[in-house]
C-alpha cells in the first residue's frame, strides 16, 4: 500500500507547464513503533488464561508502563522462557517486565532498575513422602539433596530461580544425571504432576507460585514445602525490565527508568506487587520494597 503525494511544480523557463511528480512513499514509513511484551505463562506473575487472566502481578505493571508509553503501540505475545531469551539474542523490539538478572542474561539484554521483589524459592514435595524423604525438618540443603543420586530433581529449562539457587543448578548441571528438565508454557504444572506421580521426588518454586499452580491442577492438598537453606543469604530477590541490547533497547530502557522513579513510589504500583502474596506478609514487602527497590536509581 502506498500514499501519493502530487507535487505541482512551475516551470520558469517553460510557461504553463506543470509537472506531476508522485512521490511513493511506504505506509510502513509513516507507521508507528511497537514494543511487543513478552509474557510467559508463569502464574500468577502472568495469568495468560482462565477467569484470571490478565490479572497477574507483572500484568497488572505491565498497563502501568503502558499508559506511560502513549507514542508506541503496544502488542503481547506469550512465549516460554526459551523462546523470550531467543527474540531478545535476535535484537527483536520486546521487552519483558519480570526478568533475574544473570551474567549469562546481561550479555544480550538491557536492565532497567528494579521494578519488583520476590522471595527466595522453596523445595516442594509430595505431601505423603515428605517424613520418609525428609523427616522433620523445615528446611533442607539443596545442595545436599543435589548430591544425592537417589533423589531426582524436577525444575524449567532456560528458567532463572535467582540467586543461590541458580548457582547450585549451574554446578551440578554436569554432576547430577537426576535433574529432570521440563520446558514448556506450562512447565511448572507438569513438574507437579509428575511430583504426584513420583516421576521426580522433589522440585522447586516460589511461595505465591506454587500453591497458585498446584490449585489449578487440584494437587493443593498434595504437596508439602521445606525452606532452602542456601537460600537465606539472598532471601530478597530484585526483578528487572528488560529489553534486547542493542539502540533501540538501549533507549527503551532509559525510557522505562524514569517512568519506574514515577511509578515505583505510587500504591497503583505496590497494589500489583502484593496482590498474590499471602496478607500476613504484607508489613515485611513492604519494609523490603522501601529497603531495596525504591533507593536503587539509575
Amino acid at each position: 500500500m502506498f500514499k501519493c503525494i502530487a507535487i505541482t511544480l512551475k516551470s520558469w523557463r517553460m510557461g504553463g507547464l506543470v509537472l506531476l511528480v508522485a512521490l511513493a512513499i511506504p505506509s510502513n514509513l509513516l507507521a508507528r513503533d511497537t514494543i511487543t511484551w513478552a509474557n510467559d505463562n508463569m502464574p500468577p506473575a502472568f495469568i495468560v488464561d482462565g477467569p484470571e487472566k490478565g490479572n497477574g502481578i507483572v500484568d497488572g505493571v505491565v498497563e502501568i508502563y503502558k499508559a506511560h508509553l502513549p507514542e508506541y503501540d503496544h502488542d503481547h505475545i506469550v512465549g516460554n522462557m526459551a523462546r523470550i531469551l531467543q527474540m531478545m539474542k535476535n535484537g527483536e523490539k520486546v521487552c519483558y517486565a519480570g526478568f533475574f538478572k544473570t551474567p549469562e542474561r546481561e550479555k544480550y539484554i538491557y536492565f532497567s532498575i528494579p521494578n519488583l521483589i520476590n522471595y527466595s524459592n522453596i523445595i516442594v514435595v509430595k505431601k505423603s513422602r515428605l517424613k520418609s524423604l525428609f523427616g522433620n525438618k523445615e528446611s533442607v540443603s539443596l545442595e545436599a539433596l543435589l548430591k544425592n543420586p537417589d533423589l531426582r530433581l524436577g525444575v524449567t529449562r532456560d528458567r532463572s530461580y535467582g540467586g543461590a539457587v541458580d548457582e547450585l543448578l549451574k554446578k551440578y548441571k554436569d554432576k547430577n544425571k537426576n535433574i529432570v528438565y521440563r520446558a514448556g508454557q506450562d512447565s511448572l504444572k507438569g513438574l507437579l504432576r509428575m511430583l504426584s506421580a513420583e516421576r521426580i521426588d522433589y522440585t522447586i518454586g516460589f511461595p505465591w507460585e506454587v500453591p497458585y499452580v498446584a490449585q489449578q491442577i487440584n494437587k493443593r492438598d498434595d504437596i508439602s514445602a521445606l525452606a532452602i537453606e542456601e537460600g537465606k543469604k539472598d532471601y530478597w530477590i530484585k526483578n528487572y525490565m528488560g529489553c534486547p541490547k542493542n539502540e533501540w533497547g538501549r533507549q527503551m530502557i532509559e525510557k522505562i527508568n524514569r517512568i519506574l522513579l514515577d511509578v515505583r513510589p505510587t500504591e497503583k504500583h505496590m497494589y500489583h506487587q502484593l496482590k498474590w502474596f499471602p496478607r500476613d506478609m504484607e508489613p515485611q514487602i513492604r519494609k523490603a520494597y522501601k529497603d531495596q527497590i525504591l533507593t536503587i536509581t539509575p
